[in-house]
Formats: structure tokens, C-alpha cells, sequence
């Protein structure tokens, strides 16, 4: 499959792997992610998992947290929540310093 990204129901979506080489992370990192309800509902497109290009910035923030903060995937769902409760990862955003994340 060539293709990464897709519209589907008005809605644009990426595939999980293009998602991990866009933020360097392991596809297994985002899968988990994914099954923890960290990702919001995905759509199967052929035999790939893609989620929604709104996600992104989610995936942004369980990056920083996974790498700057030492966070495992369980805490950040502790932390986070399911997608549909992102309303206050900005803040957790904004008390981690904005970009970059890696004060003490």
C-alpha cells in the first residue's frame, strides 16, 4: 500500500506506521497506545490500522511524555485518559514547558 493517508466519512486519517516514522517512535509503542484508548476509534484500511490526522497532536504529547518525562504507555492512559477526554492535555501540555518537555 502506497497510499498513508486517507479520507474516510469526511474525515482524514493516517496510517499507524506513517504516524510512528512521523514522531520516531516503534509502531508497537503506538499500537499499544491505540489499544489502551489513548488514539481515539480507528478505521481498517485493507489490512493496516489508521487513526484520525487529529490525533496527531495526541501523539505529539504521548511522545514527549514517553521520551522526555520516562512515562510508560499504562501511566500516560492514567493520565490522559481515552481520546474522547483530551480537553485537558493542553494544560499538561503547557505544565511540561511547551516543546521539547525535558526540564527537571
Amino acid at each position: 500500500m502506497s497510499r498513508m493517508c486517507f479520507v474516510i466519512r469526511g474525515e482524514s486519517y493516517i496510517l499507524l506506521r506513517a504516524a510512528a516514522d512521523s514522531f520516531s517512535l516503534e509502531i508497537g509503542q503506538l499500537e499499544e497506545a491505540y489499544d489502551l484508548g489513548l488514539l481515539g476509534e480507528g478505521e481498517r484500511v485493507e489490512d493496516a490500522l489508521a487513526i484520525a490526522v487529529a490525533m496527531l497532536d495526541r501523539v505529539a504529547l504521548i511522545r514527549r511524555l514517553l521520551v522526555y518525562e520516562g512515562i510508560n504507555l499504562v501511566g500516560i492512559a492514567r493520565i490522559l485518559g481515552p481520546s474522547e477526554s483530551c480537553a485537558g492535555y493542553a494544560a499538561i501540555d503547557d505544565e511540561l514547558g511547551g516543546a521539547g518537555g525535558d526540564e527537571a
